[in-house]
């Protein structure tokens, strides 16, 4: 019976370790599905082999991507790895200069009133 026992922990152990490594991935297999479902026209994305642009339409299996100004490529949805988000950084500056401009609309208003 003692014979038995190191066996049946070692099987039940590994039989774990398949459950669990089964689960994350079915779990990281979902994520990327949303992911690549959420691409909508206008984001940033890079592609699995590291090409950056821009998503100009998409289709239910394709997306079409502009590397440069007037360049489109078909791409597979699958093709996607990630959805570029850009750094706060630039949303700050963005933010800064609409509130630039709006400043500068302002003064220029008034002065028309004058």
């Amino acid at each position: 019976m003692e014979s038995l026992l190191l066996p049946l922990v070692m099987f039940g152990g590994l039989g774990a370790l398949m459950y669990f490594q089964v689960k994350k991935q079915k779990r990281v297999a979902a994520s990327v599905q949303q992911m690549q479902d959420s691409v909508t026209p206008g984001v940033e994305v890079m592609t699995t082999s590291g090409l950056h642009g821009h998503v100009v339409s998409v289709t239910d299996d394709h997306i079409f991507v502009e590397v440069a100004p007037g360049v489109t490529t078909k791409w597979v949805r699958a093709a996607v790895r990630e959805v570029i988000v850009p750094p706060v950084d630039s949303l700050e500056d963005d933010l800064n200069a609409l509130n630039t401009d709006s400043v500068i609309l302002e003064k220029s208003d008034k002065r028309d009133l004058g």
